[in-house]
């Protein structure tokens, strides 16, 4: 061992000595070893456990947008079919079939098409020109499914290449049937496997990462990268859909893939809806990158720790020598200082400054990562390369404590010369003279710049998931069609005013509104008319609801329901009449009315400030209501008290 002969050669003088130095060294040089990479160990553990949750979360992601994207898909695909069974397919119902078909795939981009198949698999109506006239899918995967299968429910075939434009689709279909229950084609919705694509693209898992999403028997519908050799695969007996669809896997997990030997961190989710898998795996190399930078940089301690271990135990050996090779050997020990203090600026920043924190002395490692020459740095302030990146608060914290003497250790931001910032893990360490007075201050730093951009890019990921999980909350509550809130969202509302705990001693009031004649509107005017009709309709409640708590739901098909807490009779009234007044003024034409015009029919009920109610008499009363206004005329409101026949005496629980 030539760096340091004299501490391993035997001595005739002492030799036990030495050799009780020596391992003594070795013994602390691996307990200081072991305990670093035990510590590295737990670190990376804890690592990956922390990168399982987000791995979980975005499996998570994954999962609710394919279940939002299908329940989209198949809720145009039930009008469709609902049309289809109470209007038929003769005449002019079939244009106007095929141009509610064209309006929702230009509502909703996740659509590649609508068609619909008669019995023989020939193209009846559609949005997408057919290749050639002959044209059959009678041999589709799905059309051979429902003209052998009597159930009516969705079904989610395998992806194909679109015979319209050989664009890759997911087709979801239902099954259409004669008045006597027989067989009578297909009604199909096909969505754009470039849909899930484009979502899986939003999230960065590395060149190695993987999206996909399977049936529950383990067919492969889509992933990312897409293969197109692989869609239509099973998965069903790979070591991953097997843990997870058989229940012996939960959270993540970690995986060697068999294929390209990369090990990853698994996590899948169920769509039960739909009877799906979403799968998201994230490279373990990828999750580690920030832990391997930071146990260099433990590396780099221990082997300067090693280093200030072995030269201590030089030095000791050297005491034990004559007086007069003690002189000489002391000349050898400077010179390994110096090899030292080299490899201790390949690792460390260190940087002196006197009692008016005035910096004397500052390595070439600390040189280097500021940008600022050593004649630069010498009589500047300490703080000179953190000042714009700290507050006066901070500095004057880091100073109190020194100058008492003791350690502060921290993190601290910095900026170099050229403007950018670096940050360091620093320890300040105050020197006393033989006096006990502090003389001067050693700062070491270790670079962890590196290690507060993986923290900002995990930060701005989990903005992104949160971001995505708000908008996919937002679409589960609002009506498609006029913005207004749909009917689970209104049910929700109405249970919760209903709650006494919530309404407290204060009136409620329902209002069941219903476009009159509007069947024959649709029958004139067509569906996309009747559909701006029932925007326009919208449009008044938002227009006439002024207060926060006032909440205007679209409940089904032609018919909108209005809550309004703490109002009474006569308030519920004069905002029914209001809502009745503005739309008949809007004149929109209809020549199927008596009046010529889009009128409104309007029931509501009222709940006393005193009276507890339920969300079912509610909607009862005011629906009763509802039918007395229809029954009186139309265009009319009516109250509940005002439809009640007249030998019923009003309870004192609503009005």
């Amino acid at each position: 061992m030539p760096a340091f002969p004299s501490l391993f050669r035997r001595r005739t003088a002492h030799p036990p000595l030495a050799r009780a130095v020596t391992w003594f060294l070795v013994a602390v040089c691996l307990a200081l070893t072991l305990m670093v990479a035990a510590l590295g160990w737990n670190a990376r553990q804890q690592w990956l456990a922390n990168a399982a949750g987000a791995t979980v979360n975005l499996a998570s992601s994954l999962a609710e947008h394919a279940e939002a994207t299908i329940k989209q898909s198949d809720t145009v695909l039930r009008e469709v079919t609902d049309r289809i069974d109470s209007d038929g397919l003769a005449g002019d119902r079939l244009r106007r079939l095929e141009a509610v078909l064209h309006a929702r795939v230009a509502q909703q981009s996740q659509l590649h098409g609508l068609f619909v198949y008669d019995e023989g698999g020939r193209w009846i109506a559609y949005t997408r020109v057919p290749p050639s006239p002959n044209v059959s899918n009678a041999d589709r995967e799905y059309f051979i499914y429902h003209r052998t299968h009597a159930d009516r429910e969705l079904h989610i075939g395998l992806p194909v290449r679109s015979k319209a434009n050989g664009e890759w689709i997911l087709p979801l279909s239902r099954r259409l049937e004669h008045a006597d229950g027989s067989f009578a084609g297909v009604a199909l919705a096909t969505v754009r496997l470039s849909t899930f694509d484009d979502y899986y693209r939003k999230f960065d898992v590395g060149q190695h990462g993987l999206f996909a999403m399977s049936t529950g028997s383990g067919v492969l519908l889509t992933r990312r990268p897409f293969q197109a050799q692989l869609i239509g695969a099973s998965i069903a007996q790979t070591t991953v859909f097997r843990l997870f669809s058989e229940g012996k896997a939960d959270g993540a997990i970690l995986h060697v893939s068999p294929f390209d030997g990369i090990e990853r961190q698994y996590a899948v989710r169920r769509v039960d809806a739909y009877g799906l898998m979403v799968l998201a795996a994230v490279p373990t190399e990828e999750i580690l990158a920030g832990w391997r930078a930071r146990m260099k940089l433990q590396a780099g301690a221990l082997l300067a720790m090693i280093a200030l271990l072995v030269c201590g135990g030089y030095f000791m050996t050297r005491q034990i020598r004559l007086q007069a090779v003690a002189r000489r050997r002391l000349n050898e020990s400077f010179a390994k200082v110096q090899n030292l203090e080299q490899a201790l600026d390949k690792h460390a920043i260190l940087d002196i400054s006197d009692i008016r924190h005035r910096i004397v002395h500052a390595n070439d490692r600390y040189c280097r990562i500021s940008g600022y020459k050593r004649e630069e740095l010498l009589g500047q302030d300490a703080s000179f390369t953190s000042l714009e990146c700290q507050t006066p608060e901070d500095l004057a914290a880091i100073r109190s404590t020194i100058e008492s003497g003791r350690v502060w250790r921290g993190e601290t931001c910095n900026r170099s010369k050229n403007g950018t910032k670096f940050w360091l893990n620093t320890t300040i360490v105050p020197f006393f003279d033989e006096g006990g007075t502090v003389y001067q201050y050693v700062a070491i730093g270790n670079d962890i710049s590196a290690q507060k951009e993986a923290e900002r890019k995990l930060l701005q990921a989990k903005s992104l998931l949160e971001q995505s999980n708000r908008e996919l909350s937002a679409l589960s509550r609002l009506d498609g069609l006029t913005g207004l809130a749909n009917r689970r969202e209104f049910d929700a509302a109405l249970a919760t005013q209903c709650d006494p705990a919530t309404r407290g001693r204060h009136p409620l009031a329902l209002l069941m509104i219903d476009v009159d004649f509007f069947k024959a509107y649709n029958d004139q005017y067509g569906h996309p008319a009747g559909d701006e009709c029932l925007r326009q309709l919208a449009q008044v409640l938002l227009r006439q609801l002024m207060r926060t708590g006032d909440l205007a739901a679209r409940y089904g098909g032609e018919e909108f329901a209005v809550l309004l807490p703490d109002t009474d009779l006569d308030g519920a009234a004069a905002v029914a009449e209001r809502i009745r007044a503005e739309l008949a003024d809007l004149a929109l034409p209809h020549v199927g009315s008596p009046l010529g015009r889009v009128t409104a029919s309007i029931g509501y009920r009222v709940a006393p400030a005193d009276a507890n109610v339920s969300a079912a008499d509610m909607l009862d009363g005011a629906d009763r209501a509802l039918y007395a206004a229809k029954s009186g005329g139309r265009n009319r409101t009516q109250s509940w008290q005002q439809a009640q026949p007249a030998h019923q005496a009003e309870t004192p629980a609503l009005i």
